[in-house]
């Protein structure tokens, strides 16, 4: 007998407020002073290189970091895509700015980690354009301050242009150890052949089917009275996976986000032309 797959969980995209306005207002302040001071990063990484600074240069994020939000956000992370918070690890964290006078954009890719959040630290009202791309959703998301955008960093993605103003974000990629996910996951960071993870080709669903272990369905057990018959009861259907919850009301309005035609027809000029996924 054929059973029904289980839908897998890392293919959905979650919204979830995790910073309060002060924090984030707080994050910022300390970038730009620690900017002023030393600069901006811009090579951190091999292939899609961010104007960013890691957390480990913002003392005061960093122990806030440590002491509330690091739990906060595994307890999240894990909650929307069924693993424990203990499961999740943030590795790199690091504030990102796009601007109009510096950088952007970021083509489409796929991270190295399994896991990416992405959380606005400013408000939408200062800067036009930009957002999160999701190529398979077909939309940009532009969230609320302190509002991030979850999903599987094996879900090819980018930074959508800004018109003016600047853009800052709190970006985080986590590694998952779990029961839930394949032993191929060790030491498959990148794929094989190489190009396999970072290809258009390659569709977001192939390779995250390869990454989850879904658990397995419980057999419903032998009535009595169809044992005594030789019969076996019908095992009942699997449950259909819940709807994702709406959007809630910390999102930009509709008219402010691209519908699914718009988004691709504006991405058509934004698409990576270097297909290398990131390198975190």
């Amino acid at each position: 007998e054929t059973r029904p797959a289980r839908a897998n969980p890392l293919l959905r995209v979650a919204v979830r407020e995790l910073l309060s306005p002060a924090e984030c207002e707080a994050v910022v302040a300390e970038a730009e002073e620690e900017a002023a001071a030393r600069g901006w990063t811009t090579s951190r990484h091999k292939t899609h290189a961010t104007t960013d600074l890691p957390i480990a240069r913002l003392p005061r994020f960093s122990r806030h970091w440590n002491d509330t939000v690091s739990a906060r956000v595994k307890a999240a992370v894990g909650e929307e895509f069924g693993f424990r918070p203990d499961e999740v690890e943030p590795v790199d964290v690091f504030v990102v700015k796009y601007s109009g006078q510096g950088q952007r954009s970021l083509s489409v890719h796929r991270d190295g980690a399994l896991l990416t959040f992405s959380l606005l630290l400013n408000r939408p009202e200062d800067f036009s354009g930009g957002g999160l791309y999701l190529e398979r959703a077909g939309r940009v998301y532009r969230p609320a301050q302190g509002v991030a955008v979850v999903h599987s960093g094996k879900v090819r993605h980018g930074g959508y242009p800004i018109d003016s103003g600047a853009r800052y974000i709190l970006v985080g990629f986590c590694l998952v150890r779990s029961a839930q996910l394949r032993e191929e996951l060790e030491g498959w960071r990148w794929g094989d052949p190489a190009w396999y993870l970072s290809s258009a080709v390659v569709t977001d669903s192939e390779i995250l089917s390869r990454v989850y272990r879904p658990p397995p369905l419980a057999d419903t057990p032998t009535s009595a009275a169809g044992a005594d018959a030789g019969q076996t009861t019908t095992p009942a259907p699997a449950a259909a996976p819940p709807a994702p919850p709406p959007p809630p009301a910390a999102l930009s309005p509709p008219e402010a986000e691209s519908t699914a035609a718009a988004a691709a027809a504006a991405a058509d000029d934004f698409r990576a032309t270097d297909r290398e996924e990131d390198e975190d």
